[in-house]
């Protein structure tokens, strides 16, 4: 029987999740977000442009090469491009589910925690698209899976670690202190330490010395530089905070129950709870305190949504080694195999009120034409009116020698069919510009010629990380000649 509904429970659970995707594929417009901002920069590359030379990307490369190849053997387009995040979301899941199974997590209680993982990040994971962060975080989880098996290696853990760096540098050194703190702790500074350590180094450093050579010859290594590290400053000078309590209550239960349990070690002990249990409990918290890093200085609803998973691996974990005897009960295992069904099941339910209703009174329109690059999803009709009028006029100021850069978190709706990139202008976010980027920008917006700049003639910037300095300066210091839609046309 228990086996039956653990079955059930699993059909059940990829059904729904292969369900949920398949509807936000289709329904969730396109917005201009990191969806809409990872995918231009993976079409500038298929349309021969260089990854950093041409666009402002502000991670490792590792993602965007990985998504021009799919984009190139299947088709360049959006429909194309979140497919392949349903590579990442399905593989992330799974790993959760071992890493469970790895540290003696009773089914029943993996199951549930499960269901609570995909009911708080699921919406997420799908609005985001595919994206450098779910990547990096899937294989910071896959790393985690190893610590908790019997199939770790040093080399396995080298290899791990140049995906995560490769994939979003600031992850990857999270990672790496993540196992020099848990290593040190088990360990000490002892030669065993070391050799780890010189081990993860050399298989590391090989396919990192691969990534670096194709950045060298193909020119992007500097501006690879720049921008990856040289706008981390812009990023810590603007701090933010905001989360839902849920999720503050979460994060503090976590370590309130954690350094409770450790303090409380040899009382514990006298009551059965073995040293592996300890030995596990800091192997997670360390894990997730080292991941949990990113949300410095952008702590938002997004980045606390990319680390709670870790949150609630501890916390059955906890719960599991405190009640075990509880969970053993065969009828309460039972109850939560359907608990957790029934929270799937009403997620479902749930993601297609929240994907559908909100947009049923706003008019979008469903791209059918295979050879737009926005085939395959809804976009609002007010965004393809902005396309087309902008498109136009772009096309006819250019053909008169006249380059048009639209200075809008927009702006990715117009650069994509028009084929163009003018790098840093296509995204003008803090911690977007590279290194003393704003003022560079400045110098070479006073230096070109025959050059328009379409700045929004409201306050609608999309993000507290426009840099709207920049929309001064130009209106300071370049003359308005014209309007078109809801924007202002300034030029030398």
């Amino acid at each position: 029987m228990k086996k039956n509904i653990n079955k059930i429970f699993i059909l059940v659970a990829i059904a729904l999740i292969v369900a949920s995707f398949i509807v936000s594929l289709i329904y969730i417009p396109l917005f201009p977000l990191d969806e809409l901002w990872n995918f231009q920069n993976v079409l500038k590359m298929c349309n021969g442009f260089k990854i950093y030379n041409d666009s402002n990307v502000i991670v490792t490369p590792l993602f965007f090469y990985i998504e021009f190849i799919i984009l190139k053997l299947l088709g360049t387009n959006i429909f194309t491009f979140r497919i392949t995040n349903l590579l990442i979301i399905l593989p992330f899941f799974y790993f959760i589910y071992k890493i469970l199974k790895n540290i003696k997590v009773e089914k029943c209680i993996s199951m549930l925690i499960l269901a609570l993982i995909f009911n708080n990040t699921f919406l997420f994971l799908i609005s985001n698209g595919p994206n450098y962060n779910n990547l990096a975080l899937l294989f910071f989880m896959i790393g985690l899976y190893y610590y908790t098996s019997n199939k770790n290696s040093n080399f396995k853990q080298g290899f791990i670690c140049f995906l995560i760096f490769f994939t979003k540098q600031t992850t990857g050194i999270f990672y790496i202190l993540a196992i020099i703190i848990y290593e040190l702790y088990k360990y000490k500074f002892s030669t065993k330490f070391f050799k780890n350590q010189y081990e993860k180094l050399i298989t590391f450093s090989i396919p990192s010395l691969i990534i670096i050579l194709i950045l060298f010859f193909s020119g992007n290594l500097v501006n690879c530089i720049n921008y990856t590290l040289g706008g981390l400053l812009d990023f810590s000078n603007n701090f933010n905070f905001s989360a839902k309590p849920y999720y503050i209550f979460i994060i503090l239960l976590t370590y309130i129950l954690t350094i409770s349990i450790l303090i409380s070690k040899k009382n514990l002990m006298k009551l059965n709870f073995s040293k592996k249990f300890f030995d596990t409990l800091i192997l997670l918290i360390i894990f997730t305190s080292c991941a949990s890093l990113i949300l410095y200085p952008i702590f938002n609803i997004a980045h606390v949504l990319m680390v709670i998973p870790f949150f609630f691996i501890i916390l059955a974990y906890i719960f599991n080694n405190i009640f075990k005897d509880f969970f053993k009960d065969i009828s309460t295992q039972n109850i939560m195999y359907v608990l957790s069904i029934l929270i799937l099941f009403i997620l479902f339910l749930s993601n297609i009120n929240n994907i559908i209703l909100p947009h049923k009174d706003v008019e979008t329109t469903f791209i059918s034409d295979k050879t737009s690059p926005f085939f395959g999803c809804f976009m609002f009709d007010e965004n393809i009116k902005m396309i087309n009028t902008l498109d136009n006029y772009i096309s006819f100021r250019n053909q008169n020698g006249i380059d048009v850069i639209v200075c809008s978190y927009k702006s990715a709706y117009i650069m994509i069919p028009q084929k163009q990139s003018h790098g840093a202008y296509d995204l003008i976010f803090y911690g977007n510009l590279g290194y003393n980027g704003i003022e560079k920008m400045k110098q070479d917006i006073l230096s070109r010629d025959n050059t328009e700049f379409l700045i929004i003639n409201n306050d609608d910037y999309g993000s507290e990380q426009f840099v709207v300095e920049i929309q001064d300066f130009i209106q300071e210091h370049l003359t308005k000649c014209g309007e078109i839609l809801n924007f202002d046309i300034y030029t030398k």
